[in-house]
């Protein structure tokens, strides 16, 4: 597999790299951030398993019911979807997101 992290990725500005992700038909990826922004732009996506670092990205998959999107073979890569339904998704993620900002709001209170 070629290595896609080349200078032509790097080169990008972050609107730009954002834009790669907003303009995707299908992500795949091997980052938290990666799957992060597949997420939150509502794309259909793999993220394939960065081994012993995928503790992040497991969570999160696990937490918004898509972790059927993070692969560790071929084999499972083959029975992904090409699309999502993202409601349950954007739900949980919602929900997350106002918990961690009364977090925020109660701990500058304190």
């Amino acid at each position: 597999m070629r290595n896609f992290k080349s200078k032509w990725l790097h080169s990008k500005t972050s609107k730009e790299f954002l834009k790669l992700f907003a303009d995707a038909k299908f992500v795949i990826t091997d980052s938290f951030h990666g799957t992060c922004f597949s997420v939150n732009f509502a794309k259909p996506f793999v993220t394939i398993s960065p081994g012993k670092k995928s503790n992040r990205i497991s969570s999160l998959l696990s937490i918004l019911e898509l972790e059927q999107h993070l692969v560790s073979s071929e084999k499972e890569f083959e029975s992904i979807a090409p699309s999502l339904d993202y409601k349950t998704a954007h739900v949980a993620l919602e929900n997350i997101r106002k918990e961690s900002k009364q977090f925020i709001k109660e701990a500058m209170e304190s």
